[in-house]
């Protein structure tokens, strides 16, 4: 049974929330979107061997910039996303042995270039670091960042149906995903 004093302050931060998303909303505009597309791809000298490496040109509100990513980096991302995220856009397939043709390098530029294309409007990534980090958003796109998913629990056991549980002691909101 609660108190009195109790449910005047629930009522009260009930009003508190309302009041801060009514401040929030009421002023925002959507960012635009980045974008990008690989037109080039450069062929380098590492360590006596040659890498292919992909050159990405980036832009966010007139700015641009480029960036030079192998395929292995796209890759070790698509497993950092699917970690956090479902429904990706699947990236070209590995080949058994290494892409040496220009031609085939090409059709692998094309189909990349079509990956980018369907991950960079997708505004739940701008959440996550390691997509941040590999478009380098963190410093180019700061305004279209996202608040930053910081896991700070999980219930693993199959009885309880929670995917993620977020605690802002400080707000006194708690988040929770189920599934």
């Amino acid at each position: 049974m609660q108190k009195e004093g109790e449910e005047i302050k629930f009522q009260n931060t009930i009003e508190a929330v309302r009041e801060r998303r009514t401040k929030t909303t009421s002023n925002f505009t959507e960012p635009p979107d980045v974008t990008g597309s690989i037109k080039e791809f450069k062929i380098e000298q590492i360590n006596g061997a040659e890498k292919i490496f992909f050159v990405i040109n980036l832009a966010y509100n007139g700015i641009e910039w480029s960036i030079k990513r192998r395929y292995n980096d796209f890759e070790e991302l698509m497993k950092q996303l699917r970690f956090h995220f479902f429904n990706l856009p699947a990236l070209p397939g590995k080949t058994l042995f290494a892409v040496k043709k220009v031609k085939d390098i090409e059709e692998r530029m094309l189909k990349l270039d079509t990956w980018i294309k369907l991950v960079l409007p997708r505004e739940e990534f701008f959440a996550n670091d390691k997509f941040l980090q590999f478009f380098e958003a963190d410093s180019h796109a700061e305004s279209k960042i996202l608040n930053k998913i910081c896991l700070v629990g999980r219930l693993t056991h199959g009885a309880f149906g929670y995917r993620d549980v977020l605690i802002i002691e400080q707000e006194d909101v708690m988040f929770t995903l189920t599934s």
